[in-house]
């Protein structure tokens, strides 16, 4: 089963589960983890070295205010033509705002429910939402991982009886 599939199956059955889904995400995740940023003005070659060496998948992209303003992933590197080596050599040099333009990242408010991110990351097909403050500064990073974790401890389904 993806984890996609069980975003959609938590959510067909969001009466069983409703005490969990209706949990403020700073109630479950009351401790910040800060995401890997990067600034938007960085190359995607600086990008990619930044993933491999902090040894994540994704990166919040910010300006230079720290406003999130995008997010790098690995899936990112997909949209590159490694077929063209010199094409693929211009685009390493491409700065994150110009290669990310027009795509927002999917934020969230610390007061929002698990409920609102599951049905987020089910109709953005994502993996990642970023925790915002009232400026989009990025507080804490969520992956479809953490959110679905939520469901595999024995005390929050102590709450649902």
């Amino acid at each position: 089963m993806t984890q996609s599939k069980a975003v959609e199956l938590i959510l067909e059955h969001k009466d069983e589960a409703a005490r969990l889904l209706k949990m403020r995400l700073n109630e479950l995740f009351p401790e910040s983890r800060q995401s890997k940023f990067i600034d938007s003005r960085s190359t995607i070659a600086e990008a990619i070295v930044k993933l491999h060496i902090d040894g994540v998948s994704g990166l919040a992209v910010i300006d230079n205010n720290s406003v999130l303003v995008g997010n790098f992933s690995a899936t990112d590197l997909l949209k590159l033509n490694f077929a063209d080596p010199r094409q693929f050599i211009e685009h390493l040099q491409l700065p994150l705002d110009k290669f990310l333009a027009g795509r927002k990242p999917v934020t969230l408010k610390p007061s929002d429910t698990l409920e609102t991110a599951l049905e987020l990351v089910k109709s953005n097909k994502i993996h990642r939402l970023y925790v915002t403050d009232e400026k989009n500064r990025p507080l804490d990073v969520l992956s479809l991982g953490d959110l679905l974790g939520q469901f595999l401890y024995m005390d929050a389904w102590s709450t649902l009886a």
